[in-house]
């Protein structure tokens, strides 16, 4: 199946409204047929599954590389590893896998969102709290040029659409 018939049929995962405050996060299960190759490409240690591999599996099989965006999802001080797969259109919405590291030795998947490629990726909107990965912000352009603010939620199930904000940044002022 090519990516974009994979992006075509997806539905977005109904997940619960509500948060469990406090609680460690749910470890989202690996993707089925994902070989543990004893490394994996951004830096974590001997053992743990190929996080490439796993977020191709996720993209439906399509190919996948190492995100630009560099954000610390849980708190604890690592840059977590993201990977950026299709992108719809041109300037690109992209599909962004992303993953944490805090409270085990291997990363594991936190979820997906899409974020534009012509912005600088998800960043947090708030400060993790606990253990939980924290809540995104992630711009999307929209087929008229104009670039809105999304908002993702970190639930037991993985990342999920919160809300919209308004446009996007303003130009700098002069």
């Amino acid at each position: 199946m090519s990516a974009r018939a994979f992006v075509s049929r997806c539905a977005l995962l109904a997940l619960s409204a509500c948060e469990i405050a406090g609680a460690p996060p749910a470890v989202a299960p690996p993707a089925v047929g994902v070989p543990d190759t004893g490394t994996v490409g951004m830096g974590a240690p001997r053992g743990c599954p190929d996080l490439a591999a796993d977020a191709a599996k996720r993209a439906g099989g399509a190919p996948v590389k190492p995100a630009r965006a560099t954000l610390d999802l849980d708190g604890d001080g690592v840059v977590d590893p993201a990977y950026t797969g299709y992108c719809s259109m041109m300037g690109g919405n992209c599909e962004t896998y992303l993953y944490a590291s805090a409270g085990s030795v291997c990363p594991r998947y936190v979820g997906h969102v899409q974020a534009t490629e012509v912005s600088s990726g998800p960043s947090c909107a708030e400060p993790p709290v606990g253990r939980a990965p924290c809540r995104l912000s992630a711009s999307r352009m929209m087929i008229h040029g104009e670039i809105y603010e999304y908002f993702y939620t970190y639930h037991p199930a993985g990342y999920a659409e919160s809300g919209v904000g308004h446009e996007g940044p303003s130009p700098p002022s002069k």
